[in-house]
């Protein structure tokens, strides 16, 4: 009997020991799918992959948009970037970077076309993250701009905390066009105008320039 008992909690120890096996073996194995199958979803051989933000819009009908609608849309969803980066060509080895984008998830991809429209056609449109659930519609020329942006939000004010961000962009774009940027004391004035914007309550000082 005592053989027998032996024998049968044996049996038993070697069996949990194949089904921990099996588990373990199943649940590696779905990793293992589930990996290649992300691998495959953002592998530039994936048809999901290779599309552009154009491929899912029809480009000859597009919704109308009224300046009123899209300042709604920039007090919702647009920012305004200004950067300050290294740059060896540069004079003082720095660069000014500015940015107007507008971003929305991918169901709303046609709004972006028809705002590209209302703006002259200028800036790009491009995937705004690797899975390809938002797009987003940036303008960084400076002379687009002033030619396209300014006017607008001049003529139709924003009316959330993005007015005061939008006035800070603005100050860096005339200093852009005056050169100013490409002194020492105009770059300095720009990153503190910068380290001040996107903040929820600002410390802002008169910059003299």
């Amino acid at each position: 009997m005592l053989i027998n008992f032996i024998y049968r909690l044996s049996v038993r120890k070697t069996l949990r020991v194949v089904v921990s096996i099996i588990q373990m073996t199943t649940l590696n194995l779905f990793f293992f799918i589930n990996s290649k199958m992300k691998d495959y979803f953002y592998s530039k051989n994936s048809p999901q992959f290779n599309r552009t933000p154009a491929d899912m819009v029809d480009l000859n009908n597009l919704p109308n948009i009224s300046p009123q609608q899209l300042v709604g849309f920039c007090d919702a969803e647009a920012s305004f970037y200004v950067g300050v980066t290294p740059r060896r060509e540069s004079r003082l080895g720095f660069q000014v970077r500015v940015q107007f984008t507008i971003k929305l998830g991918v169901d709303s991809v046609s709004a972006l076309f028809a705002i590209k429209n209302y703006f002259g056609g200028v800036g790009t449109i491009s995937w705004a993250n690797s899975a390809q659930t938002a797009v987003q519609y940036s303008i960084s020329s400076v002379k687009d701009i002033r030619n396209f942006v300014i006017p607008l939000f001049e003529l139709f004010h924003l009316m959330s905390s993005k007015r005061q961000n939008y006035e800070d962009f603005l100050r860096v774009i005339t200093i852009i066009e005056s050169n100013q940027h490409l002194t020492s004391k105009g770059l300095e004035v720009i990153r503190n105008i910068a380290k001040a914007m996107n903040t929820v309550e600002p410390i802002r000082t008169k910059f003299p320039i």
